[in-house]
């Protein structure tokens, strides 16, 4: 991923389904400053992510 000019490598490759392109999130929120485990919490029970953005 790119953004403003920096590069952000990705463990998940983007996959394109219904000509549709899926991104892992939790990546692209990274890219953005949230952090794993304060901005950024998985939910491997219920297998959901829930991301914290406060203006």
């Amino acid at each position: 991923m790119l953004k403003n000019g920096n590069v952000y490598l990705s463990d998940v490759k983007t996959e394109i389904k219904n000509n549709r392109t899926m991104l892992p999130i939790a990546n692209i929120a990274r890219a953005l400053g949230l952090q794993d485990g304060k901005d950024i919490i998985w939910n491997s029970h219920t297998k959901t992510a829930t991301i914290k953005m406060i203006k």
